[in-house]
């Protein structure tokens, strides 16, 4: 006769144990003589993870579909098929899938969820935001990867902006990022750039937008030899106490290669080089240099 379950699952941990080790006094053995041949292979003792654990990994489709999740959420954006929402913006359009987006986003959870309108016309408007910086957003939340390859200065602003809004802060970190690299590699060239968005860094209120806007100035600053002969970054830091203040900390005591200046030249006057920067200032002994006067 068989053995009972019980006593085949026994056998099996008894002839695991060591030779050298003692039997267990619990386990008891009953029936028959151990045979290998006629009862192995024995299968899992009531669907014990213990003896599938002894098994090879799982194979098939299991495998497969692990391997495919991020491959299929990419082919799911903006496809109609299965897709229960439509998101829209300007001219723009996606359908969406509230089972990824709900989960990833707040206010889509809050707006799928809640008693608002767009939770039964499945219909979300977001037309005052921007549609590229949008879009990049909503591949996002279904790949997790970012479309950060030859953006726009815009762009990436709207990208701080709107992962701010959604509370996405990868997006708003990577807009941050960018904006920063330009501000890193701006040169006396870009005056134009420099005074366009100043004041739309300037007015920033989210995390870490002080720091961008210090940055800003300190570039503008670094250059400012070149820069402030344009008309823009004139008027620019004439309407800006803060970055009027900074220049003028900054250009007290300037490297020789911002001004052209031997090292040992003193502070001269801001007000007056702001108004003929062409004219470079010349040290006179026991007087402070002042740009553009007529002692010159």
């Amino acid at each position: 006769m068989m053995p009972s379950a019980t006593v085949r699952y026994a056998r099996r941990v008894r002839a695991r144990i060591p030779a050298q080790s003692p039997p267990p006094a619990e386990i008891i053995e009953y029936g028959p003589p151990f045979n290998d041949a006629f009862y192995e292979p024995v299968g899992p003792v009531f669907g014990s993870p213990w003896e599938n654990a002894s098994g090879p990994p799982p194979q098939g489709p299991a495998k497969k579909q692990g391997n495919d999740l991020k491959a299929t959420q990419h082919d799911l954006f903006n496809n109609e098929k299965y897709s229960d929402m439509t998101i829209k913006c300007k001219t723009s359009e996606w359908k969406c899938h509230r089972a990824i987006l709900c989960p990833r986003c707040p206010f889509f959870e809050a707006a799928c969820g809640g008693q608002f309108t767009e939770a039964s016309t499945r219909e979300i408007d977001l037309s005052s935001d921007d549609e590229n910086a949008l879009g990049i957003m909503l591949q996002y939340l279904y790949t997790y990867d970012i479309l950060n390859h030859g953006l726009t200065t815009a762009t990436s602003f709207q990208l701080l902006i709107l992962g701010d809004k959604y509370e996405l802060e990868e997006i708003r970190d990577t807009g941050m990022q960018n904006l920063s690299e330009e501000i890193t590699n701006l040169t006396a060239a870009d005056a134009q750039w420099a005074a366009e968005w100043y004041p739309q860094i300037s007015q920033l209120q989210q995390r870490g937008a002080e720091k961008l806007k210090g940055q800003l100035a300190n570039a503008i600053a670094k250059h400012a030899k070149e820069m402030i002969k344009h008309e823009d970054v004139r008027e620019l830091v004439a309407s800006d106490g803060a970055l009027a203040v900074l220049l003028v900390e900054k250009l007290a005591n300037p490297p020789s290669a911002m001004l052209g200046l031997s090292k040992d030249v003193p502070a001269f006057s801001f007000s007056g080089w702001l108004q003929n920067p062409g004219a470079p200032p010349v040290r006179h002994s026991g007087t402070q240099p002042t740009v553009g006067s007529a002692a010159y």
